[in-house]
This record gives C-alpha cells, sequence and structure tokens, in this order.
C-alpha cells in the first residue's frame, strides 16, 4: 500500500498527519518518550509546533515548549519545498522505515545527549540552494528565539543533493570532498552538533 504524500501545510502536517503517520510506527517507536521537544517554528505566515514523542506516540503543540531541545525555524516555503521533495525520497531510499532525518533523531537524543544540545552556543543554518533560490533552515539550541541571523556557521548544499543524501544514495563526506556541501563560519559548532549524534 503507498502511502498518500505528506501535507506540505505545516497546521496540516503536525496536527494531523505526522501523529496519524507515528501511530503506524508504533512498534517501531515502543513505548518510548523523548527528552525533550523540538520547536518548528514558521514565518510569514507565523506559526509554531512543538513536537515530542510521549509514551511512543508524537505530541504536537501549538507552542515552543519550554523544553526544547532545539529550534527549527523557516520559512513556510521552505517547509514545502523539503516537505514536497526531499520526504519522498526518504521513504523511497534504502533506509526508508522512520526517516533518519533531523527532527526524529533530536527527538531520539538521551537525556546527556540533549543537554549538550542545548548548551552549545551558536545556531547553524542550512541554505538549500534551488536554483536561484536559497531556501534557509535555522538550527538553534533549546527554546530561545533565535535573533534573527544568529548563524555562526552556515551549511550550503544544493536541493539536489539533499534529495540524494535523504534517499541514502549519498553520504555528507562525498559531498564535502567534492565541494558540493560547503561550510562557511565557524565550522567547530558543526563538529560539536555532529559529536551530539554520534
Amino acid at each position: 500500500m503507498i502511502a498518500a504524500p505528506w501535507p506540505t501545510d505545516p497546521r496540516e502536517f503536525f496536527l494531523q498527519a505526522l501523529p496519524l503517520r507515528a501511530r503506524a510506527h508504533a512498534s517501531q517507536l515502543g513505548a518510548r518518550s523523548s527528552t525533550g521537544s523540538i520547536a518548528v517554528c514558521f514565518e510569514a505566515p507565523a506559526s509554531t509546533f512543538g513536537v515530542r514523542l510521549l509514551s511512543g506516540g508524537v505530541v504536537v503543540e501549538e507552542c515552543v515548549p519550554a523544553d526544547a531541545i532545539a529550534r527549527l525555524t523557516m520559512m513556510t516555503e521552505t517547509f514545502r519545498l523539503l516537505v514536497g521533495r526531499v520526504l519522498p525520497a526518504v521513504k523511497s531510499g534504502p533506509a526508508a522505515n522512520l526517516p533518519a532525518t533531523l527532527p526524529p533523531r533530536l527527538l531520539a537524543l538521551d537525556a546527556s545527549r540533549a543537554q549538550r544540545l542545548r548548551s552549545l552556543r551558536g545556531a547553524v543554518a542550512l541554505v538549500v540552494v534551488d536554483g536561484i533560490v536559497n531556501h534557509r533552515v535555522l538550527l538553534s539550541p533549546g527554546p530561545g528565539d533565535p535573533r534573527g541571523d544568529a548563524a555562526v556557521c552556515t551549511i550550503r548544499v544544493a536541493l539536489a543533493d539533499i534529495v540524494e543524501l535523504a534517499s541514502g544514495r549519498l553520504q555528507p563526506i562525498q559531498l564535502m570532498m567534492s565541494g558540493q556541501l560547503v561550510i562557511e563560519g565557524d565550522a567547530q559548532l558543526v563538529m560539536a552538533l555532529l559529536g551530539v549524534f554520534a
């Protein structure tokens, strides 16, 4: 059975589709609860969703929870692009069960790693290049407001390469070695972030 495409409207995605689809993976999640939540914040139009695992289910609130491990901030159009183009690649790739993308990995952090992430200083901007348009996702630690362009490190990569990463056909190191993934600014922050997931 082929699942319907993910909705690209943030409200429908977070409040309806995500909890519903998580129930389909209940056996993989067990009775797991996340150490904290993830805040996903949208600009233009403004909306915010806090996502957490609670006893194996996904719970979504329309706020930035005080226990947020990290905050993802982006334009709604960026979200639509990523959901429309990247999630289908995850589903069809070799690692197709629960997506090995950033939000599920953040929710899976244990208490020690979640605290290490919250204590990082600075935000990382992922700039996804789609032709002449740059789409930006800002990852900042904890629940606080990232204060605009607070990124101390920027990772720049083409949309087509993100799709290849999501499908499992490419690894980040391949893109770095070929110059297709560029890190600008404080690369130590990226290394510290990667250390949280190691």
